[in-house]
């Protein structure tokens, strides 16, 4: 019981711990060609936010787009998966109907090998016990049903698109660095903090 008692507590410990973010210190000279080149970092920054904002408001149109596409997909799939699932019902209902022949074989033979020793009786139903087998091995197995697509991930994958096309912080940060500034990163306590 005390080893369970700890680690609940280790977990409620952990699940209490203090949370952190990252935060950026910026630090230029005064002089007016650094000003005036940390001022075009800012409209650079500004454009792109703009241009990100742009994007993720365009999304959800490209989302409905992708998804109507996906959507004529999957119907097409679903229509073959159909036809192939049918298929499998007869292959697996001829394969049921065989397995359970040769297995009533198997089983009247192992009898007859058990009971009379009849070496013809072991020798058959030693083949048909390796024939069942086999059947196992090569059981059919229903096609595999055709995921329906789902727009809340494939908006997901619009907005990391424009995720990806616009770090608008980094481009900032290189430009400001060009600008001869430093740019410092550091830890803050936001939650759970000592």
């Amino acid at each position: 019981m005390y080893p369970y008692t700890f680690v609940i507590l280790a977990l409620f410990l952990t699940g209490c711990g203090p949370k952190y973010i990252l935060k950026n210190e910026y630090s230029i000279s005064t002089s007016p060609q650094a000003k005036e080149c940390v001022n075009g970092c800012s409209f650079l920054k500004q454009t792109c936010e703009k241009n990100y904002q742009t994007c993720l408001n365009s999304a959800y149109e490209r989302a409905k787009q992708v998804e109507s596409e996906e959507i004529a997909v999957y119907h097409k799939e679903y229509d073959r998966y159909l036809f192939d699932f049918e298929g499998y019902r007869q292959e697996r209902h001829r394969w049921e109907f065989d397995f359970d022949v040769i297995k009533r074989d198997a089983h009247y033979f192992d009898i007859r090998c058990v009971s009379s020793k009849d070496s013809y009786a072991c020798h058959r139903a030693n083949e048909l016990e390796r024939a069942l087998r086999r059947m196992e091995r090569n059981r059919p197995f229903p096609p595999p049903m055709p995921l329906k697509p789902s727009f809340g991930s494939i908006l997901s994958q619009q907005q990391e698109t424009c995720l990806a096309q616009f770090d608008c912080m980094r481009e900032y940060d290189s430009c400001f660095v060009g600008c001869g500034g430093e740019v410092r990163t550091y830890k803050v306590c936001v939650e759970n903090c000592k």
